[in-house]
């Protein structure tokens, strides 16, 4: 369990933007060994077992200024997916932890990502700068990783955890439901 808890401190996240094939978070999707496709290098001799998740959030849009004046529901134009091709995972008794912890660390993405269309939705104006989103982005990958950080921190001292904070993940998507990909946001009265 010392080896998975290692593990755990020094697990990364990518944020890179090219991928073979890519495969966007939904709802219902659990990621299974078949989403870690990369070549996993060898165990080193201390005998850790390691995974990598190949998963980004990107936000990226084109349209000419009359449009983006009267826009205000970027939701379609937040992604997030995986990159199976570039994640890989190396073979051991720990396998389901890792699943666990690598889903764990997916629907944190998701979670990041509502919470910056919610941000651009509140914030985008009307005459709003075509950049006005750029430090928005840039909060949100903040907190991003301090939470990410404080849950690796949590796990490897109380890996028992991983539940409570699966469900506090999942609850807080639920709450932000208006802001998924393919949803509208309500107008505010």
């Amino acid at each position: 369990m010392k080896k998975l808890l290692a593990l755990l401190a020094i697990t990364t996240l990518s944020f890179s933007v090219f991928a073979q094939q890519k495969i966007e978070w939904e709802q219902d999707l659990k990621l299974g060994k078949e989403y870690f496709q990369g070549e996993a290098p060898t165990t080193p001799k201390t005998g850790i077992q390691e995974y990598y998740l190949s998963a980004n959030m990107d936000f990226s849009y084109a349209m000419g200024t009359y449009e983006f004046l009267f826009k205000k529901n970027f939701n379609k134009y937040v992604n997030v997916s995986i990159s199976p091709h570039h994640s890989w995972m190396q073979d051991g008794e720990y396998t389901d932890q890792l699943l666990a912890y690598a889903q764990l660390q997916f629907d944190l993405l998701e979670l990041y990502a509502r919470k910056f269309r919610k941000s651009l939705y509140e914030n985008k104006k009307a005459f709003s700068d075509s950049n006005f989103a750029n430090e928005l982005y840039a909060q949100i990958g903040n907190d991003y990783s301090l939470h990410l950080s404080k849950l690796k921190s949590d796990l490897v001292a109380n890996p028992q955890n991983i539940s409570q904070h699966q469900l506090a993940i999942d609850t807080a998507i639920i709450e932000l439901d208006q802001f998924c990909k393919d949803c509208k946001p309500k107008k505010k009265k």
